[in-house]
């Protein structure tokens, strides 16, 4: 079903799924979250063109974690050239998370978890001196919702950790929480939308690739 949903059809979901859960009010700044990957390159498309319509201001943040590279740099250069392309503006944050976990003495994910924060508030340090409500929008989708059920319950969570990932938390948002990976990957080829695939989500080392590719 889901390769026959079309590009405006999977936009109009999509916007209906932020009014019911109230995600985005008018005159927000909304905190894009984006990889360069499939899902937030679709996010911050299916956002720009509702930025004008749901009256919010739309900013850019893409986290290079000092990990892979000039795979690395590739993504930051991508996400760079398409926000300017697209009028967006772009803030990329640059740490380096293997010096930071030995620091800190903490694995790699939650390193990156904790540059990924750091960077969403230093993104919007300004906005909220000027008084404006500020949003993280995150792009998990439906099967992402499904996985982080799973490693939850893989780590002895109770009931609580089973219904971790909302549509909306606070300040953060999951605008595309409503579409599956299919709808997706069809979303970006009816669109001709460039995104990359990191070659770490291929790996089993995390224990979130482990549960998605087993």
């Amino acid at each position: 079903r889901d390769r026959f949903i079309t590009g405006e059809k999977m936009l109009k979901k999509v916007k209906n799924y932020i009014r019911e859960n109230k995600m985005i009010s008018p005159g927000d700044v909304i905190l894009a979250g984006v990889s360069g990957g499939g899902d937030s390159m679709t996010m911050l498309e299916i956002l720009r063109r509702l930025s004008e319509e749901m009256e919010f201001t739309l900013l850019a943040v893409h986290v290079h974690h000092g990990i892979r590279g000039q795979e690395a740099d590739r993504d930051a250069l991508l996400v760079e050239n398409i926000c300017r392309e697209w009028k967006i503006r772009c803030i990329t944050c640059r740490y380096d998370v293997p010096e930071l976990s030995k620091r800190w003495k903490l694995g790699h994910e939650e390193t990156g978890r904790r540059v990924r924060n750091e960077a969403f508030e230093k993104a919007g340090a300004d906005f909220r001196k000027e008084g404006r409500f500020v949003r993280v929008a995150l792009a998990h989708n439906r099967e992402d919702l499904a996985e982080t059920m799973l490693h939850n319950l893989a780590r002895g969570t109770g009931l609580r950790g089973l219904c971790s990932m909302r549509p909306s938390a606070g300040d953060r948002i999951r605008p595309i929480l409503c579409l599956g990976r299919k709808e997706i990957a069809h979303y970006l080829e009816e669109n001709r939308i460039p995104h990359i695939v990191d070659s770490s989500n291929l790996s089993d080392e995390y224990t979130r690739n482990r549960i998605r590719h087993h």
